[in-house]
């Protein structure tokens, strides 16, 4: 008879390297929780399912589902797993309960999904425990955790490692200073990433199939991340918040203990939106994320959760767009000289004193050398109402690069092409 047999690796390979392969069912990821398909049917049988493409792994011991009405379902939600939470308003624990949510209906949600920013005032106001909370139902484990990286090429290879995992959610836990990465905000809007195998010179590609969170004490954002970001605030208002009392002092145990009820709920509330014919959110939709607003915000909407999506002006003052200094050294320009050219020269004296942080080297002359650098970058920049622009060569042409202030709406001075500013250095001694 046929004796079973590791297939060779090359075999292996040949096969993985195919998009597609006769009968050869395509994967997406292994769950351990019932999903719904891309049409809105629930797929709770253990075993491979061709409609999500995905794997559910019951781990030996299928969950109980009770059947319950949207009332119960909701209290479940808001007050066992969610209420001991100090969200500052409704917006932030929507956006929990959406967080709780989403890895069961993300099959529905043709596009990407948004950065969970998990923020409070202090440390042990329990936002790791929100995060574990909100997904433990689905997972039935704990949440992969990562710090947040430091440098570009560490954030690209975390990121790249996370991808690669397929894991369906990961936390980057108690994050510390600026928060910003152009990698991971590509893949929380282009869907994957790409980078050179580890051990061969091939180009992978790995589809961003994760629902990604961050926690902080007082975040501090990029401009570009925060854009990508949904928004959750807590602050118990208290100088030890961890020294509160909860309802279920230890919260993921109850969870476990009553998965099978948590999960039972979550999938109440889903079909209570499809089985009203699975109407789109009535609110403004989040730029990039419009499948995404539709499909939360209306269940959310359907089953009396308010406040989706209305916390947004709250996540735009935690942007830091790297434009405080410049703010201050723009600011004593205009009152040194108006809207005249002024010599790169002249301008390094403002610099020294504004933008030393920005410049960040002590030697004169490296100093001098990182000025023309930055300055060069913010040709065309509005600050304060007020445009950097390149305004030819200083002192009839024979001196060096000068710039000047323009009132937005008004032209600056023409420059030919000989006089705009090159890309290389160019500073005056």
């Amino acid at each position: 008879g046929a004796i079973p047999v590791n297939p060779p690796q090359y075999a292996v390979d040949m096969i993985l390297a195919q998009p597609e392969y006769p009968d050869f069912p395509l994967l997406d990821g292994i769950t351990t929780a019932p999903t719904f398909s891309a049409n809105g049917s629930l797929c709770d049988n253990a075993g491979y399912s061709p409609a999500t493409r995905k794997y559910y792994h019951t781990q030996g011991s299928p969950l109980v589902i009770p059947e319950m009405t949207v009332d119960k379902a909701r209290a479940l939600i808001l007050d066992d797993v969610l209420g001991d939470f100090p969200f500052t308003e409704e917006a932030s624990r929507a956006h929990a309960v959406a967080l709780m949510l989403l890895p069961f209906v993300k099959n529905m949600i043709v596009g990407e999904t948004p950065l969970h920013l998990i923020d409070a005032p202090a440390s042990g106001t329990g936002k790791t425990l929100l995060a574990k909370a909100c997904t433990y139902p689905f997972l039935g484990s704990g949440v992969s955790v990562m710090t947040a990286p430091t440098d570009d090429a560490t954030w690209s290879k975390e990121i790249f490692a996370v991808l690669g995992s397929g894991a369906s959610h990961a936390l980057i836990d108690n994050a510390k200073g600026m928060l910003e990465s152009a990698m991971f905000e590509g893949v929380l809007t282009n869907g994957s990433a790409t980078q050179k195998g580890f051990y061969t010179q091939r180009q992978v590609t790995h589809k961003n199939q994760t629902i990604w969170m961050v926690t902080s004490n007082n975040a501090e954002v990029g401009a570009d991340l925060a854009r990508r970001s949904v928004y959750i605030r807590m602050d118990a208002e208290q100088e030890n918040p961890a020294e509160r009392p909860y309802k279920h002092p230890e919260l993921i145990d109850w969870i476990r203990d009553n998965r099978g009820r948590v999960v039972g709920a979550c999938l109440t509330l889903i079909q209570a939106w499809r089985d009203n014919g699975k109407p789109v959110f009535t609110g403004e939709r989040a730029k990039s994320f419009g499948i995404w607003s539709d499909v939360m915000g209306g269940i959310l909407e359907v089953v009396g959760i308010p406040g989706f999506l209305e916390n947004v002006e709250d996540m735009k003052e935690k942007v830091n767009d790297g434009q405080g200094a410049w703010r201050g050294f723009v600011l004593a320009w205009s009152a040194a000289h108006g809207t005249e050219k002024v010599a790169s020269k002249e301008l390094f004296t403002l610099a020294n004193v504004h933008l030393e942080s920005e410049i960040g080297v002590t030697d004169e002359n490296k100093m001098r050398a990182k000025f023309g650098r930055l300055i060069k970058k913010k040709h065309d920049v509005t600050i304060g109402g007020l445009k950097i622009t390149a305004a030819g060569r200083a002192g009839g042409g024979e001196g060096g690069q000068a710039y000047q202030l323009v009132k937005v709406g008004q032209k600056s001075s023409p420059q030919s092409k000989e006089t705009a500013p090159k890309l290389g250095l160019d500073l005056d001694d």
